[in-house]
């Protein structure tokens, strides 16, 4: 997760940036935990199984917000 701040931050800059002005605030940690099981989640591993429905349900409505962070472009392929 810290891996992922740090990309944010020093990478993705413009995205970090429209982030905090969409939302008026820093990305949480809950944020990156969010985008972290974003691609693990789609998987159904063992681990998202068994987390508690109400946490599942924070991280869905967190990971909503990773769309509004910059174009999405579909794959050509």
């Amino acid at each position: 997760m810290l891996f992922l701040k740090a990309l944010h931050k020093e990478i993705y800059t413009e995205n970090d940036n429209n982030y905090k002005t969409y939302y008026s605030e820093e990305p949480s940690d809950a944020f990156y935990e969010a985008v972290a099981w974003g691609g693990l989640a789609e998987a159904n591993p063992e681990a998202w199984v068994k987390l508690d429905a109400t946490k599942k349900q924070e991280i869905i409505k967190l990971s909503e917000r990773i769309g509004k962070l910059g174009k999405i472009s579909p794959c050509a392929n």
